[in-house]
């Protein structure tokens, strides 16, 4: 009982302290920029705002690494053949259980098939049932992924259609 409160407490923790970006308005602006929990786990290293104004249909990116060196980026709208929508469980290993390692992106595919991503949204997921075993079997690792669920998936969603319907066009996984 006490490693089920623990997965438990664990996942709260991760969930509260999973880094994601904050989406707000500033007058015409769309801008979306990396949030508190980002500035927590980097010490204040890197800060990444993205504005998209649908006026002069650009997209402004300045990227601050390592406190000091900024980098400053504008795409046109017209530069944009997709908006990338992705998932990866980094912790993919095939046949065994494991509680997934969720990453999702959200970013620019170019017309010059370059891929900007914009932002990625992690957090710790569902258990994975990779075994022979049925899932009833394995109840203890299942029920904390169904107490304390992250909805990661839902936040990104939402991020990648604002920007699709704001730039016009459509949502994919980028280029393969």
């Amino acid at each position: 009982m006490s490693d089920l409160l623990a997965s438990i407490a664990s996942r709260l923790v991760t969930k509260a302290l999973a880094p994601r970006p904050v989406v707000r308005r500033e007058g015409i602006l769309l801008v979306i920029e990396s949030g508190w929990r980002t500035a927590l786990l980097t010490a204040g290293g890197r800060k990444r705002r993205v504005s998209i104004d649908p006026k002069n249909r650009i997209i402004r990116i300045q990227d601050r690494r390592f406190w000091a060196f900024t980098n400053r980026q504008v795409v046109t709208f017209d530069r944009i053949h997709e908006i990338i929508y992705s998932y990866n469980d980094m912790m993919e290993n095939g046949w065994f259980s494991h509680d997934s390692e969720d990453l999702y992106k959200v970013g620019l595919w170019l017309t010059d098939d370059r891929e900007l991503i914009l932002f990625r949204f992690y957090g710790q997921g569902e258990f994975v049932n990779n075994s022979l075993w049925p899932d009833w079997m394995m109840w203890d690792d299942f029920l904390p992924g169904q107490i304390v669920q992250h909805n990661l998936d839902s936040e990104a969603l939402g991020v990648a259609e604002l920007l699709s319907a704001m730039v016009g066009v459509p949502i994919g996984n980028g280029p393969l």
